[in-house]
């Protein structure tokens, strides 16, 4: 790991006592700071000062967008020394990466139950952030922590886009093993960008009971292919303790037109809170609630 930008003591902007260093990765550092002043404990996120410093910002601001329990709560903004930083909540808990992992290791898999549970508080979560206007654009297990309480939040919205933005020609980001089609090409239709974290969360729900991701190649290339080409393989293929009501769920969320998957989070959570989604024998579920996001355009402006 690279040195850290701060330093164990520090007082981060005279507001921000440095405690520990959490984690870091290509963009930045995350610590664990004392609010002198709220004497409360936070978590100071610092970006490398050679990055563009907008991309911080870009996050702070995507996460303060939505007011929902299942996304951290942003405190202030700011810069210390020339280091770009956001002050958030801090959370106790761990990543749903690092818990799949833990369990894998010990041979086993969630139940279907037990996923759900982790997969309803997700839809949630994405339903308020698409209802903000923004597209989070890496749902993957290492962005989701499993937080003291029962807690499910959605993490890292360091590549968020407004919907109006989502043009199509866009470069591509994200996590290319749980990347929609049509990121991949370069498709993506203005208003639909949404419907790229439906796809991601279709891998994720596969993922959780499967043990394996639907689309793996020997490399990231073939993976890509796999996704824009190939059918999702069956659920029941890998266990035989799937709920068919679950199993059609995952399958029209990972279906390669956007438009042909569920077309708001919301009516996916509605689904799979239904009792029929845990049964192995019920064949109809209740009506799925919840419309279809659409943004209006941007207003037009007037000539000079």
């Amino acid at each position: 790991m690279k040195q850290p930008l701060f330093a164990r003591g520090e007082l981060v902007s005279g507001h921000y006592e440095i405690r520990d260093l959490l984690g870091g990765g290509s963009m930045g550092q995350v610590f664990e700071a004392h609010d002198v002043d709220l004497n409360r404990r936070v978590a100071v996120k610092a970006a490398f000062p050679h990055l563009d410093r907008a991309l911080i910002r870009q996050e702070a601001q995507g996460l303060a967008a939505v007011r929902h329990h299942g996304v951290v709560s942003v405190y202030a903004l700011g810069e210390h020394r020339g280091v770009p930083y956001f002050v958030m909540e801090r959370l106790l808990g761990e990543s749903l990466e690092t818990h799949m992992s833990a369990l894998h290791d010990e041979g086993e898999l969630f139940t279907v139950a037990e996923a759900i549970d982790i997969l309803v508080p997700l839809a949630e979560v994405l339903a308020a952030v698409h209802a903000s206007g923004i597209a989070h654009r890496d749902v993957k297990p290492a962005n989701v922590m499993l937080v003291v309480g029962d807690r499910v939040v959605l993490t890292d919205f360091g590549i968020v886009a407004p919907e109006r933005s989502m043009l199509r020609g866009m470069p591509v980001v994200g996590t290319y093993e749980y990347m929609a089609p049509e990121t991949i090409t370069g498709a993506t239709a203005p208003g639909n960008a949404y419907l790229v974290d439906v796809y991601a969360f279709g891998v994720l729900a596969f993922e959780l009971v499967a043990g394996r991701r639907p689309f793996e190649g020997e490399t990231p290339r073939d993976t890509i292919t796999l996704h824009v080409h190939e059918p999702a393989p069956s659920l029941t293929e890998t266990r035989d303790d799937i709920p068919p009501l679950f199993e059609n769920l995952v399958r029209e969320l990972l279906e390669k037109d956007p438009l042909d998957r569920p077309q708001s989070m919301a009516s996916v959570a509605s689904r799979l809170r239904d009792p029929a989604m845990r049964s192995l024998t019920a064949t109809r579920s209740s009506p799925p609630t919840g419309i279809r996001i659409t943004l209006p355009p941007p207003p037009m402006r007037m000539a000079r």
